[in-house]
Formats: structure tokens, C-alpha cells, sequence
């Protein structure tokens, strides 16, 4: 998977801009009824949030947009709990 090793290999600021790419992407597709894109989305932003959890500043990036997924209804509640787990309950 092209999307892992990125986030592996990268640096922090890779790695979160990597994770506002992602967010971007979801947050759009919502925007625009394109749901296709949202599930398929979903196991990339898993892995990046296992991936990131890691360092400080890439886990408040992705905690802030787990909420902001949370609060617009992006994935599913159990994508969301699965995203929180992950982090660390927050």
C-alpha cells in the first residue's frame, strides 16, 4: 500500500499533511453526495491514525479531525469509535 509507507517513511509535517489531504478529500465528497469515496477512504484514514498516533503533533491533528468527522457525520459512528480507539480515547 502506497498511502502506508508514505506515512511510515515521512515525517512529521509529512505526515500531517498527508492526514489534511485525506480530510480534505472525505469533507468534500460529503460536501458533494460523492458517498462512494467516503468508505473507500475509510481504511486509509485507519491506517493513518494507527500510523500517527505515535507523535504528539500528527495525534492532535488527527484528533481534531476525528471530531471534526465526528460533528459533520463523515463515517460511520463505528468508523469514528474504530478512529478513537486508535488514537487513545480522547
Amino acid at each position: 500500500m502506497l498511502l502506508k509507507s508514505a506515512i511510515s517513511a515521512g515525517t512529521d509535517e509529512k505526515r500531517v499533511a498527508l492526514f489534511y489531504v485525506m480530510n480534505d478529500v472525505v469533507q468534500k465528497a460529503k460536501m458533494k453526495h460523492a458517498d462512494m469515496l467516503i468508505p473507500a477512504f475509510q481504511p486509509a484514514v485507519l491506517t493513518a491514525v494507527g500510523i500517527g498516533r505515535k507523535q504528539d503533533k500528527v495525534k492532535l491533528v488527527m484528533k481534531r479531525c476525528i471530531q471534526i468527522f465526528k460533528s459533520r457525520n463523515v463515517f460511520s459512528p463505528a468508523s469514528i469509535t474504530a478512529m478513537e480507539n486508535l488514537l487513545g480515547a480522547f
